[in-house]
């Protein structure tokens, strides 16, 4: 039963990044900037927080280590949607920053 349920939550995360990627090929680049901006809020909240809360001797939440990630999932999927559409339509500039991208060295 709990795998039922972990599998529908997996799935409604996903549909809600496909909702989300949908919606940045509808917006144009002020819209997605803006979004952008807000993560980056949202990110720089929760991390104040985390370091507000940090007490000598308690312990450390990582649900606040899961949260950021979530923000920083989000804030990579609304980029990476954008630049596909980008490359979809022929953007030159698209295609040199892939290009860079990818002779990045790990």
């Amino acid at each position: 039963m709990n795998a039922v349920t972990e599998k529908k939550q997996a799935n409604n995360t996903v549909t809600e990044a496909k909702q989300t990627v949908v919606e940045t090929l509808k917006a144009p680049i002020n819209e997605l900037q803006n979004a952008i901006d807000q993560l980056d809020a949202e990110m720089k909240a929760t991390l104040k927080s985390a370091v507000d809360q940090l007490v000598p001797g308690a312990s450390f939440n990582p649900g606040l280590v899961k949260e950021i990630s979530k923000i920083e999932t989000r804030k990579i999927r609304l980029i990476t949607a954008r630049l596909d559409v980008l490359l979809r339509k022929g953007n030159p500039e698209a295609q040199q920053i892939v290009d860079r991208l990818l002779t990045i060295e790990i």
